[in-house]
């Protein structure tokens, strides 16, 4: 982000309850303009369509592509920069993410059918977040 869309992007944050997050590389993408400018469209309403879950109790150690593959065979909302692991405040992985689907219906299936799966020794609780 630029330094003028930042305040943009934390105050929008704000107003939704959200909190700032930073975002984890995703092949060779830039990756904090891509989940930003996700988010971005997400708050202003772009993607109305999309669904949204809120992962708790992750493995500290979990990784993008461990949620990939936990998610298989859902569809997941690409262009969005699908996967935001949530940082505490001393950049440490909070055990959340966020994580966007094409659609809230996949959203809400994939919360039935995956919510308290494990990844590794932990299982995952699974909430809808709008």
């Amino acid at each position: 982000l630029g330094v003028a869309e930042r305040p943009v992007m934390l105050r929008l944050l704000r107003q939704v309850g959200g909190r700032p997050t930073v975002p984890v590389r995703v092949a060779a993408l830039r990756p904090r303009q891509v989940v930003f400018q996700g988010q971005l469209r997400w708050f202003e309403g772009h993607r109305s369509d999309a669904g949204r879950l809120k992962m708790r109790s992750l493995p500290f150690e979990a990784t993008p592509e461990d949620i990939r593959e936990f998610f298989s065979g859902f569809e997941l909302a690409e262009e969005l920069g699908p996967i935001t692991i949530l940082l505490d405040k001393n950049n440490k992985p909070s055990g959340e993410a966020w994580v966007y689907f094409r659609t809230q219906a996949e959203a809400t299936r994939a919360q039935k059918e995956r919510n308290r799966a494990y990844i590794g020794r932990r299982f995952v609780e699974l909430r809808e977040d709008f």
